[in-house]
């Protein structure tokens, strides 16, 4: 059967106008949700938080003003703030692993109303370094970071996923020296990290960003400040060895017998032990030299006329494979 070209045309004009229609509903809807949510994007300050820490999470817009629009805050449920214009909030993290769900609703004045998700999980990563630096033996602190130093840097992750912590074996440590990824000292179960400072001896900030194949995520960080090393005086007594209980320097010493000999140990010097003979000591005695061999780490001080007076003892320690790591100090002797 066939039809007059008219209805034909009628026919294909109607088609035309409907695709028009679909397609102009499909790609422009100034009042959609798809739209206003688009519009709408958020910042978080801290996305890897550590406990306690405050999280600010602000609301911006492109074609949505949302100082007029209405928006409610809330976390784990429960509303916390809201009010027209309310586009920020500031949320202290909780315990380490555990979660805050923070919800934003907006009501934006030229819109239907949407909702912005976050997740706020703090998790605890330390970072912990040992130096290359000599200290004596029983010493109970450590050797500092110092200019040249070498350290090792070690990431200590608590990182806990629905109460159950995560073993740091099985995570990826991702490092990095003053904004600039290690990609090479980073990677699957690399928790340590060996760093050696530089000779302009400035400070140093390290990261490290930890992370588990879940997703769970936590960051550490530490500002490295390089400090002098220093050399202390001791007696050493010929029975007792070094008396490290107490320092001479700081007090003076009264030379009670006709001789005392003062050892010098050098502090957080690049060294692993002082019989590797790096260090060399120069002994001087009221401004003049000592006839002590550079070697020997200590002097023997004799008072052979029985005069009474002060004298000033002095050493200085020089490092012969880290030239900027000099010590140096001094002992008033009453005889």
């Amino acid at each position: 059967m066939k039809y007059p070209a008219k209805y034909f045309v009628k026919f294909l004009a109607l088609l035309l106008i409907a695709t028009a229609s679909v397609a102009s509903a499909q790609t422009f809807d100034p009042l959609g949700t798809g739209v206003i949510t688009q519009q709408i994007s958020s910042t978080v300050s801290a996305e890897n938080p550590t406990p306690g820490q405050e999280v600010t999470i602000s609301l911006t817009a492109y074609g949505t003003d949302l100082n007029a629009a209405t928006i409610s805050w809330s976390v784990n449920g429960t509303r916390v703030q809201g009010g027209i214009g309310s586009t920020q909030l500031k949320v202290i993290a909780g315990k380490n692993g555990e979660t805050k769900n923070v919800v934003a609703t907006i009501i934006p004045t030229n819109g239907p109303s949407i909702s912005k998700s976050f997740k706020i999980s703090p998790q605890e990563v330390s970072i912990i370094y040992e130096s290359d630096g000599y200290v004596p033996p029983f010493y109970k602190g450590k050797g500092v970071y110092t200019r040249e130093g070498t350290i090792t840097l070690v990431a200590v992750p608590n990182l806990i996923l629905n109460g159950t912590k995560l073993s740091p074996n099985a995570l990826t440590y991702k490092w990095i020296i003053d904004g600039t990824v290690q990609g090479s000292k980073s990677g699957y179960g690399k928790s340590s990290l060996s760093y050696t400072g530089s000779i302009l001896g400035n400070d140093t900030i390290v990261e490290v960003e930890v992370s588990s194949v879940g997703g769970t995520k936590g960051r550490g960080t530490i500002l490295l400040s390089p400090q002098n090393p220093e050399v202390l005086l001791y007696e050493k007594n010929p029975l007792y060895g070094n008396l490290f209980n107490k320092e001479l320097s700081g007090t003076g010493f009264s030379l009670k017998e006709k001789e005392v000999t003062v050892t010098a140990i050098p502090f957080s010097g690049s060294a692993p032990s002082l019989a590797d003979g790096v260090f060399s000591y120069i002994w001087s005695i009221n401004g003049s030299n000592i006839p002590v061999p550079k070697t020997q780490s200590f002097a023997t001080l004799r008072n052979t006329t029985g005069q009474q007076g002060t004298a000033i003892i002095g050493v200085s320690v020089s490092n012969s494979t880290h030239l900027l790591q000099m010590m140096r100090n001094t002992l008033s002797i009453n005889f």
